[in-house]
């Protein structure tokens, strides 16, 4: 998988290093004529077995030669679409009179109880696919589409944060974990060996606070607090609570995220368990190869043009808007959105199911 051409130096298994002096090409796979660095170092030191996994560390080139051999190397690329989201509802001529009244910046300003309730509704549509969003097999421009409205419009579905970890990062959901010294070893150890960041913020709900405290504050008594446990006391406070821990070369930064813990929607008894997950989302910046810029790990797009702008877009109809549009003594909102996810180098993401 390493592409080895002529010159490249080989790191044996043994310890020993080896030079490829040239390579031919053969019905089962290249023949690599190799010379150990050393000459005192005979084929039985080098213990180039079959079956051994060897890596090709460097290369070392003759005086006064040409241009080595050219490697090529793969670019995985990897995309998402977008969803559109819509919501709307209707008040009559007497439900309008329903005002929220409030201040900003030393102005008064009013919306209706139905404006805000949809928004909500809107907001939080978008924040359960952002996060738990499947993406659609199909979309807009493929040849056939197996979602299609009663009207026979085509439907797309966008990935959410958990699909693009359990798809391309570190999968640890098919057990139930124990969130405790090992496991974060363990943890540690695969972000090392897949060239991860060493900076993490992780997103839980509440069983992730509970477990990320208990972990960092060592509090693994049942029924009273452990000997080994950290508490800071101020005045007549306990504050056990740990927001940043920092161990084995690694920051982890726990944040909590109120959404795993709708009681409608991911939090109830037959729910699909997400509620016991944390997510570690790396927080530096990673190389986009078309631009050559530093881009964010993670991030939501929305279309615009046209004159449009599909992150929020909001139009109000009926004979009670401010711009009344037909004879009908109605209000009613309408909000549309048309968003996607972008995750840079979801490899280096992780997801734990806790115990």
């Amino acid at each position: 998988t390493s592409f080895p051409i002529a010159n490249d130096l080989i790191l044996f298994p043994s310890g020993y290093l080896g030079w490829i002096k040239a390579i031919t090409a053969d019905a089962g796979g290249d023949q690599l004529d190799v010379y150990a660095v050393n000459q005192n170092v005979t084929t039985a030191m080098l213990a180039g077995a079959a079956g051994q996994v060897v890596s090709f560390i460097s290369n070392a080139q003759g005086e006064g030669s040409g241009a080595p051999g050219t490697r090529r190397y793969g670019v995985t690329a990897r995309s998402n679409i977008v969803q559109i989201f819509k919501n709307s509802a209707k008040i009559t001529d007497v439900q309008k009179a329903s005002k929220v009244e409030f201040v900003y910046e030393g102005k008064e300003y009013y919306f209706y109880k139905l404006q805000h309730d949809l928004l909500m509704k809107h907001r939080g549509d978008i924040s359960h696919a952002m996060i738990f969003g499947q993406i659609s097999d199909e979309n807009f421009t493929a040849s056939t589409s197996y979602l299609t409205d009663a009207n026979s419009n085509r439907v797309q579905t966008t990935r959410g944060l958990r699909e693009y970890i359990t798809t391309y990062g570190i999968d640890d959901t098919s057990a139930a974990q124990i969130f405790d010294l090992d496991y974060v070893k363990s943890l540690v150890r695969r972000f090392a060996a897949a060239r991860c960041p060493e900076e993490y913020m992780i997103l839980g709900g509440i069983e992730g606070a509970i477990a990320f405290t208990e972990f960092a504050s060592a509090l693994t008594a049942g029924v009273s607090f452990s000997p080994n446990a950290r508490i800071n006391i101020n005045g007549s406070t306990v504050d056990v609570d740990v927001d940043t821990w920092k161990g084995f070369g690694h920051t982890f930064m726990f944040k909590r995220l109120p959404l795993l813990d709708h009681k409608e929607t991911i939090n109830f008894t037959g729910s699909a368990g997400f509620q016991n997950e944390m997510y570690f989302l790396p927080m530096d910046k990673v190389r986009d190869e078309g631009s050559g810029a530093d881009v964010e790990r993670f991030r939501i797009r929305y279309l615009s043009g046209d004159g449009l702008d599909f992150r929020y877009l909001e139009r109000m109809d009926g004979k009670l808007a401010p711009n009344p549009t037909s004879l009908d003594s109605v209000l009613q909102s309408e909000y549309q959105s048309i968003m996607g996810l972008e995750v840079c180098g979801p490899d280096h993401f992780a997801i734990v199911k806790l115990q």
